[in-house]
């Protein structure tokens, strides 16, 4: 038996086979009209799992805590990254937090976030595992010609 994962940006789904022939995977409706336009242009993401499904199931044992919003989930994901990783966080006395000087920070100086809990949080974590990044989102900082200080940062926005 083989198990196929599909994806697109908009949507995981996944599909099992018992023997060796023609299948087909048929979607019904897109998530939203860019979802299409996605598939028309780039495709759909097609991933044989080579375990099997009673593979696959063990590993989702593995991954799925990775996505409670739990002290839980924070702890899964940290000894994810240490296993697979070989990534160490060291617990900070407190306060945990800085008081950094404006006038300390200039224009192209780099912030590499990490999140380590939640649902983001999970999704994070395999996106450093997959990329081999220890940050799962970046953001820069920019001065202007008044001084002030600004942070920018990449992402998608919708009106969802």
């Amino acid at each position: 038996m083989d198990l196929y994962v599909f994806a697109t940006p908009y949507r995981i789904t996944w599909d099992y086979y018992f023997s060796a022939r023609e299948h087909t995977l048929k979607l019904d409706s897109w998530e939203e009209p860019a979802e299409l336009e996605y598939v028309k242009e780039h495709g759909i993401s097609v991933f044989l799992m080579p375990a099997g499904m009673l593979g696959t199931l063990v590993s989702l044992v593995d991954v799925l805590p990775l996505f409670s919003n739990t002290a839980w989930g924070q702890s899964s994901n940290l000894e994810f990254l240490k296993k697979h990783m070989g990534a160490k966080f060291e617990k900070r006395i407190q306060p945990w937090r800085a008081t950094i000087d404006p006038a300390d920070v200039n224009s192209g100086d780099f912030l590499a976030l990490s999140k380590i809990r939640g649902r983001w949080g999970g999704f994070e974590t395999l996106e450093k595992w997959v990329t081999g990044a220890f940050a799962g989102h970046t953001a820069v900082c920019l001065k202007d010609e008044m001084g002030n200080l600004w942070v920018g940062e990449s992402g998608h926005e919708n009106e969802k």
